[in-house]
Order: structure tokens, then C-alpha cells, then sequence
């Protein structure tokens, strides 16, 4: 791996643990439907508005459907179910389950794909699955309905984004980075919409709660 990959990778992983840190800072105070909702609406507004300064063209071709379930698997049900488990469980807990993702891609791309597990791709998931359950062990975790329910919710959140990840690679091939990043999160703003608004904050957030909700969305929502 080059310097400027290993650079880069672990520019990704910072900003993507930064963003379950936002997500557990403001849930509790805006709900899981309606911060992620914000989330997707406010970055699909901001990466528009950033393609029309740059003169980019964003058209949507292809069938609704397509464009719906990306919203749905790669936004709206991945970012709802880890909100939701993080009023539960910590976010470093979060952030260590979510690291089986490559190995719920890997199974999801076998199956639909037909792309084969190599031996050597096999032994990186064996030993990522194995630090996963060793850094998941460094702590106590309290057994109880709960907290198992928001630990099935965190995977179900990793599995989410591997289906959307390889829907992608099956329906997406050729869709400019930007127009499928703003088509991602207009869908699924859509689809959180009915939800956000049967469940609307109790109360009016602070200033701290706006400005993690922002840096949610430039830092890693529009940014990576």
C-alpha cells in the first residue's frame, strides 16, 4: 500500500468515527429519524448547490426504483439503525461493529456477484473479524434486551451499508460520484421524511447540538 493510500485510509476511518461521535451527541436530543434525516436533506442541498457552482450536470436516468432502495440501504435504514443503537450502547462500541463490514461485502459480492473469496482476501477478514472481537472484549458490555437489540441494530447497520455498497457496483456503474451521492441522499431523505415527522424533537436544540449536526453533514456526509 502506498503512503498516500495508507494517508488517505486513515483520513476515512477518522472522519467516519467523528461521525458516530456527532450521531451520539445529538440523538438523544433530536431522535434517530429526524437527526438523520437533517443529515441527508442538508448534505444533498449542500453537494447540489456545490455542482452548480462547479457548472457540474446532475441528471438522475435509470428507474426510481434503483434510486429508492440506494436511499434506502445505503442512508436511510443503515443511519437510522445506528442512531437509534447509540442511545443504547457507546460509540466506540459502535464504531468496532461496524468494522465487519468488508466482511458482510465480501459475503453479499459472492453471492450476488459471483466474485470469489480468495484465500488471501479470506485470512484479512478472518484476522479484521478477529480484532473486531478482540476490541469489542476490551470492555464490559451489559446483557440485557436492550443493548443486544442495539448491538443487532449496529450490524444490521454494517450489513446495510455492504448491500448498498455492492447495489451500487450492480446498478450504479458509470453514475458520476456526485450525482449518485446527491440522488443517495435525496432518496433517502424522502424515505425518513414520514418519520421525521411522527417524531419531532421534544424541544429546541442548543447551539452545541446545531453545530455537531452540521459537522455531521459537511464533515462526513459531504466531505469523503
Amino acid at each position: 500500500m502506498k503512503l498516500l493510500d495508507f494517508c488517505l485510509l486513515l483520513l476515512l476511518g477518522a472522519l467516519f468515527a467523528s461521525g458516530v461521535l456527532f450521531i451520539r451527541i445529538a440523538v438523544p436530543v433530536l431522535g434517530p429519524f429526524f437527526l438523520m434525516d437533517a443529515r441527508v436533506i442538508l448534505a444533498a442541498l449542500v453537494l447540489l448547490s456545490w455542482a452548480q457552482f462547479k457548472g457540474e450536470k446532475v441528471r438522475f436516468t435509470g428507474k426510481k426504483r434503483h434510486w429508492l432502495a440506494l436511499g434506502a440501504f445505503n442512508a436511510a435504514i443503515p443511519f437510522s439503525l445506528l442512531a437509534w443503537a447509540e442511545l443504547h450502547i457507546s460509540s466506540s462500541l459502535a464504531a468496532i461493529l461496524i468494522a465487519t463490514m468488508p466482511l458482510f461485502t465480501s459475503v453479499i459480492s459472492a453471492i450476488w456477484l459471483n466474485e470469489a473469496i480468495s484465500f488471501k482476501k479470506a485470512c484479512g477478514l478472518a484476522l479484521g473479524l478477529l480484532g473486531v472481537a478482540i476490541l469489542s472484549g476490551l470492555s464490559p458490555v451489559e446483557l440485557s434486551l436492550t443493548h443486544g437489540l442495539a448491538i443487532l441494530a449496529t450490524l444490521g447497520t454494517s450489513f446495510s451499508y455492504a448491500f448498498g455498497g455492492v447495489y451500487i457496483k450492480k446498478y450504479f456503474q458509470g453514475v458520476p460520484r456526485v450525482t449518485l451521492t446527491i440522488g443517495n441522499f435525496t432518496s433517502a431523505g424522502l424515505l425518513l421524511l414520514p418519520f421525521a415527522f411522527m417524531n419531532p424533537p421534544s424541544a429546541m436544540p442548543d447551539l452545541t447540538t446545531v453545530a455537531v449536526v452540521l459537522g455531521l453533514v459537511i464533515i462526513t456526509s459531504v466531505f469523503p
